[in-house]
């Protein structure tokens, strides 16, 4: 039989290469998209709460944010969200503030600043929050209003 010889009679492995690596790629891609995203998104947030603060209290942003935490006159939702700068901002200045109003008791947010969100800016602000933290988180869980 002196015909064309097929694929599998010239040796070549018949079934298509392995292309593992380009899905591997591509998750990774999306995921370090997500991840960048999410830290644009997380930064711009935090200057917007930083810019409000200062539009009303004045100073700089940290000064601003450490008024608004203190300041009883304004809303809770907003209080908290100035926690969650501060936090995020890592700014030293910030910690005096938190400590004094970090409790440790249960949470109770009809009335008070959540006290998880005040542990987890102290210690982002210390440098021990992160992955290994998490783990042994000792201050109080969130709770549902």
């Amino acid at each position: 039989m002196g015909g064309k010889r097929g694929a599998y009679d010239r040796g070549v492995n018949p079934r298509p290469r392995s292309r593992w690596w380009v899905l591997v790629a591509v998750f990774a891609g999306v995921i370090a998209l997500g991840l960048l995203s999410l830290q644009g998104w997380i930064a711009w947030d935090v200057r917007r709460t930083a810019d409000k603060a200062v539009a009303e209290f004045g100073g700089d942003r940290v000064d601003a944010l450490t008024e608004l935490v203190e300041c009883r006159g304004c809303g809770l939702r907003e209080r908290n969200l100035a926690v969650w700068a501060l936090g995020e901002l890592g700014d030293r200045r910030g910690l005096a503030v938190l400590k004094k109003h970090h409790t440790q008791s249960p949470c109770n947010h009809a009335v008070d600043l959540c006290q998880y969100e005040l542990g987890k800016a102290i210690k982002k602000i210390e440098g021990t929050w992160g992955p290994q933290a998490w783990l042994h988180y000792e201050g109080t869980a969130p709770t549902s209003p």
